[in-house]
């Protein structure tokens, strides 16, 4: 039987990559922004998103990694999302433990189907009504250039995180979320890292990897990764207000297997939180 401990250190790891998900992504003036400014327009730009996807697919690979970096467990999953209908979640292909795909796996699969339908018990958004934000900087991440916002959660809590979110000067998107739950999980977790990368995929941001570094007591370091792929986007008019060349008829959009315009997921290297 496998140790009651371990089993709740790996339902732990499941819902600390939820901790990273925003659920939101006006013109860009000459002068500097502030870091409320810069989330203002975040947030403003999300529904606007929202509205005009209708539907899209990508396929997935989840997978967790042992102390010694082999894989304990992987699933693929092609997951299938329809406006007004959620996601639909479809396995293709599995190896390794089938604990971990019950019960971390599957956990993942239906905390994400939930909040599709707007059914998730906490919000986790990264909106100016759970954080603070500070402007810390500019960096460039694969190619787009971003302000580094330092993001403090208003209450100190299991699913918010302390951390950076990296914002896309071109159009507002997330293109990075980089940081540690606010709170401590358990007694048995010493440090959590999560890191979600985004990819441009048409006018929308997308997922292109979650990676999910854990230190446990006994346990030693365990790696969660999600790899995000082959997308395709069927979208309507859309059109983000002050922004040059962003006025979108309806049509489609589609990614390279295995990249998005040139993107790929990051380095060992990049994946590397920041000091």
């Amino acid at each position: 039987m496998r140790p009651p401990v371990e089993k709740r250190f790996l339902f732990v790891l499941a819902m600390c990559i939820l901790a990273a998900v925003p659920r939101a992504m006006r013109s860009q003036p000459s002068a500097p922004l502030t870091a409320q400014e810069i989330f203002q327009r975040v947030e403003q730009y999300g529904p606007l998103r929202d509205a005009a996807l209708l539907e899209y697919v990508n396929e997935r690979k989840y997978r967790l990694l042992k102390e010694d970096g082999s894989p304990r467990s992987e699933s693929g999953i092609r997951m299938t999302f329809r406006k007004g209908q959620g996601k639909e979640f479809t396995t293709v292909s599995q190896k390794g433990s089938g604990w971990v795909r019950r019960f971390v796996f599957q956990r993942l699969i239906d905390a994400e189907k939930e909040a599709s339908l707007g059914r998730q018990k906490q919000d986790s958004s990264i909106t100016a009504r759970n954080y603070t934000f500070t402007l810390s900087g500019e960096e460039t991440v694969r190619g787009h250039s971003c302000w580094v916002l330092d993001a403090r959660p208003r209450i100190p809590a299991k699913y918010l995180f302390n951390g950076r979110v990296y914002v896309a000067k071109s159009d507002y998107g997330i293109v990075r979320v980089d940081g540690s739950p606010a709170k401590s999980l358990s007694f048995w977790v010493r440090k959590v890292h999560i890191l979600r990368d985004y990819r441009k995929v048409g006018p929308f941001w997308l997922p292109l990897q979650d990676h999910t570094e854990a230190e446990i007591r006994i346990f030693g370091k365990h790696v969660l990764d999600i790899f995000y792929d082959s997308y395709r986007v069927s979208y309507g008019e859309m059109e983000l207000p002050g922004i040059p060349d962003s006025h979108y008829p309806a049509g489609q959009a589609e990614e390279i297997q295995g990249s998005a315009q040139g993107e790929s997921a990051p380095s060992p290297e990049e994946q590397k939180r920041p000091e």
